[in-house]
């Protein structure tokens, strides 16, 4: 089978890349399209698009020059990108795949000239959201392929190495705060306050901070400020890769940062338990935010019970105390194991969706010659 697949940003490389390492033939009769400083996808040919005006372009190019029977798109948190737009739009009839990364998101643009599109989401609760917002669409729940790299990861190593960097055994309690991309300034700081008074609480309680890839270096400085200003011991992390930092504490504490959705599925991959996923999604400002970015009344893992969450002020202290329990790790790490295929088993799902869509009929091969 020969696809065309494209990646707009990181999550849909990656995404990507699972679903090529799990094609019979390892996708090389297959061509994938992604943004410049992703990189080539391995197994597959790979073009970079350097530059947005040129998209359509490349897409007509690879549609010309390949036997294509379907296309693979990822959605995005930001909306469909100039890539993954030409990419639905040059398919001219061919089936479109499209992987979901976040629960109910659209792809944002339709196929044409009668292509099919198919959505492969995470789980249940993704594709009744994706059925009730998109009442025509065609949806499979697969699984996440992306995670299926950590699961060539060396989880426990990795835990070692950076609680040795803080200081903190395994007998230590460690909370990990993973930081919001920069928004509503005054109500993400009366969070952060309310919950480093939580942390402060727990005696002997340290704190990790990994400031999100948008927050700026003074951003990063402030909230720092506002956990160690309430008597906590936190440290700043901005080295190596975030999924060995969520690896290392014993509890993920965010608004409702993605990294509560990783360190679930980082669970999942672990011979044992991590630690629990905690939403501080309680100040009114932050939840109506998360609300209109989401059109949910609160995150898809707290409701699937993957994650805990504090949505009142008065509960902050109560969630941190269970969230750092190592009895609720060992209770999320089985929750995971019983409710989260592993990416791997994602990957092969939504590799056996395409095979099933088999060589394009001829009248969108002819289609696609007429353009």
């Amino acid at each position: 089978m020969r696809l065309i697949a494209a990646a707009g940003d990181r999550d849909g490389w990656q995404h990507l890349e699972a679903v090529a390492r799990a094609l019979p033939d390892g996708g090389r009769e297959s061509l994938a399209l992604c943004r410049a400083g992703l990189g080539p996808i391995d197994g597959i040919p790979t073009r970079v698009l350097v530059d947005d005006a040129a998209a359509q372009e490349e897409v007509d190019r690879a549609m010309g020059g390949n036997d294509v029977d379907a296309v693979l798109l990822v959605t995005s948190r930001t909306g469909p990108d100039p890539l993954t737009r030409a990419a639905a739009r040059g398919c001219a009839g061919l089936p479109v795949f499209a992987i979901q990364e976040y629960w109910g998101d659209p792809l944002g643009v339709e196929p044409v000239d009668g292509g099919a599109l198919r959505y492969l989401v995470r789980d249940e609760l993704a594709a009744k959201l994706t059925a009730a917002r998109q009442p025509l669409a065609d949806v499979c729940a697969t699984g996440s392929p992306k995670y299926a790299a950590y699961e060539r990861r060396d989880i426990e190593a990795a835990r070692r190495a950076r609680r040795a960097e803080l200081g903190a055994g395994e007998g230590d309690r460690l909370a990990g705060w993973f930081g919001q991309a920069p928004l509503a300034e005054e109500s993400y700081r009366r969070t952060l306050e309310a919950f480093a008074r939580a942390v402060a609480a727990r005696r002997g309680t340290k704190l990790l901070y990994r400031p999100h890839p948008r927050e700026s270096p003074e951003q990063a400085a402030r909230s720092l400020r506002t956990f160690r200003e309430a008597g906590v011991e936190a440290r700043l992390a901005t080295s190596g890769e975030t999924w060995q930092w969520i690896a290392a504490v014993d509890a993920v504490f965010a608004c409702f940062s993605n990294c509560c959705a990783d360190a679930a599925h980082l669970n999942r991959a672990s011979p044992r338990p991590l630690n629990a996923p905690a939403f501080m999604l309680f100040d009114e400002e932050l939840r109506a935010y998360h609300e209109r970015a989401t059109a949910m009344s609160q995150p898809p893992l707290a409701t699937l019970g993957l994650a805990l969450l504090a949505a009142q002020a008065a509960r902050v202290g109560e969630v941190v105390e269970e969230a750092l329990d190592p009895a609720t790790a060992g209770r999320h790490w089985d929750a995971a194991r019983r409710m989260l295929p592993l990416g791997s088993a994602a990957a092969a799902a939504v590799a056996g969706e395409l095979a099933q869509a088999g060589p394009a009929p001829r009248d969108a091969r002819a289609r696609r010659e007429r353009k």
